[in-house]
């Protein structure tokens, strides 16, 4: 099985190869997330959040770093139709004004958690599946050096660290997908190729 995950997606797919490592033969970790270099500038004790965000297309849009949209890296044909696909994900968002898909909080729970200081909910020490860590080089939510030092700290003997050119931290809605695409498919296809 292989597992690929992006953001706070990575924790529960690391977290998954943690514990199940026999059963997986190959991690990709998109933008991870990584507690060691996070500086607070959240409140030391811990603040109520919403179980539930409601977050628009345009919620969405905003989220992209200013410079992938003023370098044009954002394709807007490509992300209208992303769009209408990921309002179809919550059968009520065309009842909200705008409309909207209904987001569990716990994300946010999470990197607020790593802001105050919390350990990562996994350990990369205790993960020796062939790994893959992935980012982009203008990726202001999960920086290249912040993942250096995370993927420094993975066990397995079969890792591979990129950083993509002129790329966010959804690259993948971005015109450096392909390029995402093409260094995931050649690390699960080198790692395939190694062991036989």
């Amino acid at each position: 099985m292989q597992l690929i995950a992006h953001s706070a997606g990575t924790f529960a797919a690391a977290r998954y190869a943690q514990s199940h490592g026999d059963a997986l033969a190959h991690l990709v970790l998109f933008g991870p997330p990584n507690s060691s270099t996070h500086t607070s500038s959240v409140a030391s004790k811990s603040m109520a959040q919403p179980s539930y965000r409601h977050v628009s297309v345009e919620d969405q849009l905003q989220s992209f770093e200013p410079k992938v949209i003023a370098a044009g890296r954002l394709d807007p044909r490509m992300f209208e139709t992303w769009g209408a696909a990921y309002l179809a994900t919550d059968p009520s968002s065309s009842k909200r004004q705008p409309q909207s898909v209904r987001i569990p909080g716990g994300m946010h729970t999470a990197f607020e958690a790593l802001e105050r200081g919390a350990p990562l909910p996994y350990d990369p020490a205790l993960i020796a599946t062939p790994t893959l860590v992935i980012v982009g080089d203008w990726d202001a939510v999960t920086p290249p050096a912040e993942c250096l030092l995370l993927f420094e700290q993975f066990a397995s003997p079969m890792k591979r660290f990129v950083v993509i050119s002129e790329a966010g931290h959804r690259m993948h809605l971005e015109k450096s997908r392909g390029q995402l695409f093409r260094e995931v498919n050649a690390f699960l296809e080198e790692t395939v190729n190694a062991k036989d």
